[in-house]
Parts: structure tokens; C-alpha cells; sequence
């Protein structure tokens, strides 16, 4: 299969994944309370980051870390939403994100691996 106009071509879908796991690294992000940070003793990490590796492996880890990361977003727009009726920040335009600063960074992260599965399953 090839990329079309709105998918990424495969090197810029291995960069969005590496970004997503860069990102998933510098937030500690951990699946669920007591898991283990992503990192380097993940299989994820290295399916993900290493240069060597296949671009299958990269895609089930992609579609593996996006599932976790989609729950937390979850659980961060909750608390960003209760947090937003607390404070009720001045929002003349109704533009302000209702999620936490933890939950955007999570939907980025999301974004970056949306992205990369799409260049990665074109590709495969």
C-alpha cells in the first residue's frame, strides 16, 4: 500500500513515533497507577525508538501505547473538566481546552501516534 496525500509517507511516520516515545519518556507515563514508566525496560520503548527495528513492531507497539494513552486522556479531561467548572476561567470565546495540562500533553502524544500508525500501516 502506498501513502496518499493525507497519510504520512513511512520516514515521517517513524519520526512521529519516535516524537511519542520521546514525549512518553519525558512524562513518566506509566499505563496505570504502579506500572512501570515507559522507558528502556519496556518492549514498546524499543520496538518503538530502535533504528533497527521492524516497522510491524513499531506498529503494534504504536497501536498498544495509543490505547493506553486514550484511557488516560479519559481520565484528564474529567479532571480537567471539574477543574474548569471550579475555577471558571474568564473564556469569552468557549475556545479553553477542559483537560488537564498532563491531559494535552497526552493528546499530543495521541496525535503523534495516530499519525504514525496511518504512515505505518500504509506501509505494511
Amino acid at each position: 500500500m502506498r501513502a496518499t496525500a493525507n497519510t504520512p509517507d513511512p520516514t515521517t511516520a517513524r519520526l512521529q513515533a519516535d516524537l511519542a516515545a520521546q514525549w512518553l519518556a519525558l512524562i513518566g507515563f506509566s499505563a496505570y497507577p504502579g506500572a512501570p514508566s515507559f522507558g528502556p525496560g519496556m518492549c514498546h520503548y524499543s520496538a518503538i525508538l530502535d533504528p533497527d527495528g521492524s516497522d510491524e513492531a513499531r506498529l503494534e507497539s504504536c497501536r498498544a501505547m495509543l490505547a493506553c494513552v486514550r484511557r488516560k486522556i479519559t481520565i484528564e479531561e474529567y479532571a480537567g473538566h471539574a477543574q474548569y467548572i471550579r475555577d471558571r476561567p474568564v473564556d469569552p470565546y468557549g475556545k479553553h481546552w477542559r483537560v488537564t495540562r498532563h491531559g494535552a500533553e497526552l493528546w499530543m502524544i495521541a496525535h503523534l501516534l495516530d499519525m504514525a500508525i496511518a504512515g505505518l500501516k500504509a506501509e505494511t
